[in-house]
């Protein structure tokens, strides 16, 4: 007879079999929701009597974000981004701890989470206990810390703004999302580190959507965008594409002219041309052209013809093209855009700066790229047919999940908030969330 099988060890053995599965990215708050529906108002904040976890994801008690899979996702000409306007009134201050040490005490919606820097790890308090400020003395229950910073210049004026900014939080009626949260972190000119311990709290941020647009909205720096640009993509994952164009509808309802689209310095442009700039195939199309050529606006238009952008690329310049189309119908403004991506924002500093000598021979493109009457309009129009190629979506596209995102994305992203605080904090006090998803979501098909 043959010997019974240990249910224990064999659960064990699937388990270790099937590990990987569960070991899977972070998804959005839209995401989530389509693999686990639920029924609840996520625009209200639960009363402070309903007990709730540390989790990512309001009304979701069960399942930790960390081992919830990603999952292909296809993108069709009508798909709309799944949009969630959830509040958040989370805040940080930098305290010591009655061990000592240094640390940070962190405000979520519904508990308070005491972080140990010197142990890197922590604990919760529930936000049934009120938090009580006297002096540089907080008391939360029967525990109580101190207002500190191990930031030594302008440490007296860093706690004097915060013993000004702790009682005007707790007398808030009226809540601006993220608002307390980019005013903190603006005082402090510092954040909690980001690690496996301090990940959960930084995921509530950067997976709801709230936040990431009013990031996209106003954060831009001068210096190389290529790191931020990319850690958003990771941590958008295959919602990217779905997002994107939210953002380029939110883009274009700035603009006051057709003439105008894309040629700003933002966030959503810089992404863009990153997005596009390392294509191989646009790299392979910008080594085909030299200044020197003498048949360089024949070479140029061929080079357009057969360049097969990758359908990432594609996909942004779809969305650029069908934006720029309801904006401004009956316009060049759709092709604008796409050309302000591919020629004036990366073709022309690329070819200048390869071939310093020759920059003044680009001269006779530009008229054309920037499809004007006095360019060459033979060259003009097949460039805008050729562009006109963007208006039609890559069939049957399935974004794959991509890599993890992991804590150096997110660190590159929130390292910038202090930077912008003010314009943070207007933005997210004159931003009316909801009027935006659902202007957004009513727009009929381009």
């Amino acid at each position: 007879m043959q010997q019974g099988i240990d249910i224990k060890d064999r659960f064990s053995e699937l388990i270790s079999q099937y590990a990987e599965l569960f070991q899977c990215p972070i998804v959005l708050n839209s995401e989530l929701t389509q693999m686990f529906p639920r029924q609840i108002n996520e625009t209200e904040i639960p009363e402070k009597t309903q007990k709730k976890p540390f989790r990512y994801v309001p009304g979701i008690t069960d399942i930790a974000g960390k081992f919830v899979p990603r999952k292909p996702i296809l993108i069709t000409p009508n798909t709309k981004f799944n949009i969630y306007p959830t509040k958040n009134d989370s805040f940080i201050l930098p305290i010591k701890l009655q061990n000592g040490h240094h640390g940070f005490l962190i405000s979520s919606t519904y508990d308070y989470y005491i972080y140990d820097s010197i142990l890197n790890h922590g604990y919760y308090i529930d936000k049934l206990k009120n938090l009580e400020l006297n002096g540089k003395k907080i008391t939360i229950g029967d525990k109580i810390f101190t207002l500190s910073t191990t930031v030594k210049e302008n440490s007296r004026k860093i706690i004097s703004e915060l013993q000004e900014f702790i009682p005007r939080v707790l007398a808030e009626k009226n809540l601006i999302t993220y608002k307390n949260f980019f005013e903190s972190l603006g005082i402090m000119q510092a954040f909690p580190p980001v690690n496996e311990f301090t990940l959960p709290y930084y995921r509530t941020l950067f997976t709801n959507n709230n936040f990431l647009l009013l990031y996209s909205r106003v954060i831009y720096t001068k210096d190389d965008m290529k790191p931020l640009a990319q850690a958003f993509l990771n941590i958008t994952g295959p919602e990217f594409p779905a997002f994107y164009r939210f953002m380029a509808y939110d883009e274009y309802k700035t603009y006051k002219s057709p003439s105008l689209a894309m040629r700003g310095n933002n966030f959503f442009v810089s992404l863009t041309t990153y997005i596009v700039g390392q294509d191989p195939e646009y790299i392979k199309f910008l080594d085909s052209l030299s200044l020197q050529s003498e048949t360089l606006v024949e070479d140029f238009i061929k080079g357009v013809e057969i360049m097969d952008l990758s359908p990432r690329s594609r996909i942004v310049l779809n969305a650029i093209y069908n934006e720029g189309k309801r904006t401004f119908p009956e316009t060049d403004c759709k092709r604008f855009g796409v050309s302000g991506v591919l020629f004036l924002r990366l073709m022309s500093p690329v070819l200048m700066l390869r071939e310093p000598r020759f920059s003044n021979k680009i001269q006779p493109l530009t008229p054309i790229f920037n499809l004007m009457e006095k360019g060459d309009q033979n060259a003009v129009n097949k460039l805008r047919v050729l562009i006109d190629r963007y208006s039609v979506f890559p069939e049957n596209y399935v974004v794959e999940p991509n890599n993890s995102y992991n804590e150096k994305d997110i660190e590159t992203l929130i390292q910038m908030i202090p930077k912008s605080k003010d314009e943070l904090i207007r933005a997210a006090t004159h931003v009316n969330f909801s009027d935006i998803y659902s202007q957004y979501l009513s727009l009929p098909p381009v």
